[in-house]
């Protein structure tokens, strides 16, 4: 079974978009090994 360990809510959705776009580089991917990893 799947666990949620991050939950980020916006308020538009170019916002939302950003941050995907942002999760996606190489350093949003190393934010979400940091998180996994802690978890």
């Amino acid at each position: 079974p799947w666990k949620v360990i991050y939950v980020e809510f916006f308020d538009a959705k170019a916002e939302a978009i950003k941050k995907e776009k942002y999760l996606k580089t190489g350093i949003g991917r190393e934010f979400i090994k940091n998180l996994i990893l802690n978890n």
